[in-house]
């Protein structure tokens, strides 16, 4: 069966899912499935350690501003003048993820903004949910990282910084 290939986390380039089946990690536009046969990686990935995190992302409408005024239109008081990563960080004024907050992500010099919708820490599986626009242009999206561990990795994953509570 071929591989499928999807964009996910940089963590673990390869990961068993159903018995048969291996999906392959993209790493810098390289499908890692392309250098291995995955039949021959299947009875390896058995034995390697779990992947610690899934991120889903869901295109869920289109906008046609930036990032930080989709933000600002669902948390009213995130200030203005935010047009780099350095800007953005300024504002940062909590470490820890709260439904309501904006996360200030790492993504280029420009750095991204994104509204958090859920954060959910209890439980052996924990995940954050954002909110954002033109992670993918002109495109409001969902991402969601569920992780087993603590919610840290969820923010590793989704390349959070810190928040700007509120």
């Amino acid at each position: 069966m071929p591989a499928k290939t999807f964009l996910h986390s940089l963590r673990s380039p390869m990961a068993p899912t159903r018995a048969g089946q291996v999906h392959s990690r993209c790493v810098a536009g390289f499908s890692i499935s392309s250098l291995f046969r995955p039949a021959a990686l299947a009875a390896t990935l058995v034995v390697s350690a779990p992947v610690l995190a899934s991120v889903t992302t869901d295109v869920i409408g289109t906008w046609s501003g930036e990032c930080v005024s989709y933000a600002r239109s669902r948390v009213p008081s995130l200030p203005y003048g935010l047009n780099t990563l350095a800007d953005k960080k300024r504002i940062m004024n909590s470490s820890s993820c709260k439904k309501g907050s904006v996360a200030i992500i790492d993504a280029s010099s420009w750095g991204h903004v994104a509204y958090v919708e859920n954060c959910d820490s209890s439980g052996s599986t924990q995940g954050i949910t954002i909110v954002e626009a033109n992670y993918k242009p002109g495109k409001i999206t969902r991402r969601k990282s569920q992780v087993s561990g603590s919610i840290s990795k969820a923010q590793q994953e989704l390349r959070i910084l810190g928040y700007f509570r509120p």
